[in-house]
């Protein structure tokens, strides 16, 4: 917020985010608004409004759930197959062949990961992306908004 206002002191505001950035971009305009500040136009990409009536659908969700979550974005992201569903990574003896098999198909694909790097380097990025995806969820707007909400998702 404090980056924001060094470039744009004052309104009126434009903010837009993209999946969990739209968060972001919810909370920033709630605290501006909360300052008297304007906002004139608030733009969300692919994600939808905080809505506290809604379950956390990744409240039960284990280690292994968010490893398989990786791999599934990656796949569906990239087009490229990784071959290991959430079923075949539950048949490992534990977690950490799990983590070592993932990481060895990322680096057979020469992607995502350089040979011979560590599996401390997936396991950094799966917790990256769950502490992003939990947030996601868990995030709840403390009041309402007043600025214009422009909701744009994509086709494909």
């Amino acid at each position: 917020m404090q980056a924001l206002q060094q470039q744009q002191p004052t309104g009126p505001y434009q903010l837009m985010g993209h999946s969990s950035g739209g968060r972001v971009a919810f909370e920033m305009a709630w605290q501006l608004e909360q300052q008297g500040e304007t906002v004139a136009l608030l733009a969300i990409l692919d994600t939808s409004a905080p809505d506290s009536n809604q379950p956390n659908p990744m409240a039960d969700y284990t280690a292994l759930n968010w490893l398989s979550d990786i791999v599934l974005v990656f796949e569906e992201l990239s087009g490229v197959e990784l071959n290991l569903s959430l079923e075949h990574l539950r048949a490992m003896p534990d977690l950490e062949t799990a983590y070592v098999k993932v990481m060895q198909a990322f680096v057979e694909r020469q992607t995502l990961f350089a040979p011979g790097a560590p599996v401390d380097e997936l396991k950094a990025l799966v917790n990256t992306y769950r502490i992003t995806v939990q947030g996601h969820a868990d995030y709840q707007i403390p009041g309402k908004l007043h600025c214009p909400i422009h909701l744009f998702r994509s086709q494909e």
